[in-house]
């Protein structure tokens, strides 16, 4: 049973990729969709190019067998999604966001299955079954928690105090520091 523990401090990578994820994932469309009537066109373009990037990771992966070292790969992955929202914190380009959706969806293909790499090499076979159930548990239990608590943050706290000439004012200045904060944090 005390082998177990040992993986207990590992789960921070997976518990951060997925509060990141939570609030981006909830944050992205007001912020979009407060560019008044052409926003539900913007949307889908920056919907479309995060999702396209994600198709286009996942069949490199497929037809490629992977990196002999996981570990530069899980840090330029990580990177390329913190980079990716950083971006689209900073800017008020929906071309930019589009840009940044893609680079979230490649980097998140790549920091998940070099961290699934990783996990598979370090774990011991007999006991996997428990400590991925255990992870993605933790990992994914977050994610909800996230999203539900950004929207009233940005609406409540941030949104009545922010006015800063960079990121704008309002809900969507408010969205936008918050994803420059959580990014800058990230790195």
């Amino acid at each position: 049973r005390r082998r177990h523990t040992r993986y207990i401090g590992d789960w921070s990578s997976d518990v951060c990729s997925s509060d990141l994820q939570g609030v981006y994932a909830a944050l992205l469309a007001p912020l979009v969709l407060s560019l008044g009537t052409s926003g539900q066109g913007r949307l889908a373009q920056v919907s479309m190019a995060g999702g396209g990037a994600a198709l286009l990771g996942g069949a490199l992966l497929s037809v490629w067998r992977g990196w002999s070292r996981q570990t530069p790969v899980f840090v330029a992955g990580w990177t390329l999604v913190l980079l990716g929202v950083l971006g689209t914190g900073l800017s008020g380009a929906p071309g930019v966001w589009a840009a940044c959706a893609a680079l979230i969806a490649l980097g998140i293909t790549a920091f998940g299955t070099a961290n699934q790499a990783i996990w598979l090499q370090q774990t011991p076979q007999e006991i996997q079954g428990t400590v991925f159930a255990l992870r993605r548990m933790l990992g994914m239990s977050t994610l909800p928690l996230a999203a539900a608590l950004s929207g009233p943050l940005v609406d409540r706290v941030l949104a009545p105090q922010v006015k800063l000439p960079l990121l704008g004012s309002g809900t969507s200045g408010a969205i936008r520091l918050l994803l420059v904060t959580l990014s800058v944090l990230g790195l």
